[in-house]
């Protein structure tokens, strides 16, 4: 049996955490190269992504730059769990997207060279709203590789 204060105590912080919601990453957000780490890849030049989030839907325009050359799109995923599929160039990704109490979880797989890779990025908002961290573990035939993704607020 639950006492009295015990029951206000767990429905005050229920009521809490459901008032706090997800973050909202809408904005404008730049790549920090020397604070990210890009494993065995090479960092690109520039990455920039403008965000807007309305819940469940997040749309990501972004802009790449690396050696390879420049690269440009717009992704469209829903929180909610249910798949979605984007271009990355010419590579079809197929990704599901959710939220895991406040980071988000986004699992990817797609073809590349003829291969196979997966991601699984965690997404997670700064307490001041300023920096996205994107933690990142990939695999595919030619071994694991992990990354951190650092995006400030523009």
């Amino acid at each position: 049996m639950i006492n009295k204060p015990a029951l206000i105590l767990l429905v005050s912080m229920a009521i809490t955490l459901t008032a706090m919601g997800t973050p909202n990453l809408t904005g404008t957000w730049k790549l920090n190269v020397d604070k990210s780490d890009f494993g065995p890849l090479p960092p690109p030049y520039s990455l920039e992504e403008r965000i807007e989030h309305k819940e469940p839907s997040l749309v990501v325009d972004w802009k790449y730059s690396g050696a390879e050359g420049a690269l440009s799109g717009t992704s469209t995923y829903k929180t909610d769990g249910s798949k979605s599929s984007n271009l990355f160039g010419e590579i079809e990704i197929v990704s599901t997207t959710a939220w895991e109490g406040d980071s988000l979880k986004i699992e990817s797989v797609g073809m590349m060279g003829g291969m196979e890779i997966e991601f699984q990025d965690t997404w997670k908002l700064s307490e001041d709203g300023q920096t996205i961290t994107i933690d990142r573990f990939m695999t595919s035939a030619m071994g694991d590789a992990n990354q951190t993704l650092v995006l400030e607020k523009q």
